[in-house]
């Protein structure tokens, strides 16, 4: 048997914004009506080494292929790749050796979808949090769905805001500095130590700028933070490939919002397309600067105590995609009290997921949330004083992916 390895250059060639919103929506869609098979991933930890490799796996019920992906960080060096394999003779159809950037970008088209979708159409800023890899493409990618989009970037190291900030605006998208926090409202997060400045969330960045690939399911390696290199992403033990249907009924009745929720359609212009995915980019860790007040917020960190509840002070809709393993929790709990909530899959959020974080701490019931795939199915009518979708990231979004790549290149 002789089996293809397809490389990054050649994945590029095909991949646009469109194939990944595509695949990752149908395959949250399926997910969320109990179409799909996606084990609970394993996770090697090697602290000799500094290194952790992560593999999931998934299949959505009658395509053509399944997706075993293995992706792992040492020394914050980041590497991956996903065997495709045919869902109907078992053989191998090709190693696609991404080097993570599959995993980054249907990160932040899961990201950008729900974003889309449960963010009110009159909100013109987001205040993004965070400056990893995965801070600028939840931008980017947000910004092919809703292209008049400001931008706020808050960090804990200023000169790593204004290297974001100033990359995204010679990519033509008005970003600034988030504001500074008041002193009551900056010492409100909790945790000592160095803080994990890159997202580790299914597809974040590294904080060495150097370095331009993706961790373990996209972890960030913080470089000269030193605190979470190897961190890695999934824990998740006990993801079933049905699971996320659970808050699927409750959708229905939310429907008639957004005919934003088909957003692969409004992906705009084709050559900002691959533009995207042809980026190497991969951004510093987070800055010192600030900011308050925005109607959305999306968190994209690796942190491990809550991010300052004053950053969320006046948010509509939260977006978190930061906290993909146990031990961490990007998202201060108070802010699910009386709020509307979407997971990506119910099992898994509820087990590593922000989502969990608040019900353990009694501030929501573990039977109050909607899927993620059901809302893009149906759309959604914010009722609550808020909105928050938890992303923890499936094994079924990396395969579906895989699978359009595959049918892109005519394989």
């Amino acid at each position: 048997m002789t089996l293809r390895v397809i490389g990054l250059a050649e994945i590029r060639s095909v991949v646009t914004p469109e194939l990944v919103f595509d695949a990752v929506r149908q395959a949250l869609i399926a997910h969320a009506e109990g179409r799909t098979q996606v084990p609970p991933p394993m996770v090697l930890d090697f602290p000799a080494s500094s290194g952790d490799c992560h593999v999931k796996a998934g299949y959505v019920e009658g395509t053509q292929h399944f997706t075993v992906k293995v992706a792992s960080t040492f020394a914050s060096v980041n590497n991956g790749l996903m065997l495709v394999v045919d869902a109907t003779t078992g053989e191998p159809a090709a190693v696609l050796a991404d080097e993570g950037r599959l995993t980054a970008w249907r990160t932040a088209a899961a990201g950008a979808l729900i974003t889309h979708a449960m963010t009110p159409a009159d909100v013109d800023e987001v205040l993004i949090l965070g400056t990893g890899d995965q801070a600028h493409l939840q931008a980017t990618w947000l910004t092919q769905l809703r292209p008049h989009l400001k931008f706020q970037i808050w960090g804990r190291r200023p000169e790593a805001v204004a290297d974001l900030v100033a990359t995204l605006k010679a990519e033509g998208i008005e970003a600034r500095p988030a504001p500074q926090l008041s002193a009551e409202g900056a010492g409100g997060i909790s945790g000592a130590g160095p803080y994990p400045t890159s997202t580790g969330a299914e597809g974040a960045g590294t904080a060495d700028r150097s370095c331009t690939t993706l961790g373990a399911e996209g972890a960030g390696a913080t470089g000269a933070t030193g605190a979470t290199g190897a961190t890695g992403a999934t824990g998740a033990t006990g993801a079933t490939g049905a699971t996320g249907a659970t808050g699927a009924t409750g959708a229905t009745g939310a429907t008639g919002a957004t005919g934003a929720t088909g957003a692969t359609g409004a992906t705009g212009a084709t050559g900002a397309a691959h533009t995207l995915i042809g980026s190497s980019f991969s951004s510093p860790p987070s800055a010192a600067g600030a900011g308050r007040g925005a109607s959305c917020v999306i968190a994209t960190t690796a942190a491990t105590s809550p991010l300052p509840l004053e950053l969320f002070r006046d948010a509509v809709h939260v977006t978190g995609v930061g906290t993909d393993m146990p031990g961490k929790g990007e998202l201060p709990t108070e802010i699910f009290d009386g709020a509307t909530v979407v997971t990506d899959d119910h099992t898994q959020c509820l087990d590593h997921g922000d989502f969990g974080n608040a019900v353990r701490a009694g501030v929501i019931s573990a039977d109050v949330d909607l899927s993620v795939g059901a809302v893009l199915r149906d759309g959604f009518t914010q009722t609550a004083k808020r909105s928050i979708a938890d992303l923890t990231g499936l094994g079924v979004q990396d395969a579906a992916t895989a699978s359009a790549v595959i049918a892109a290149l005519g394989r």
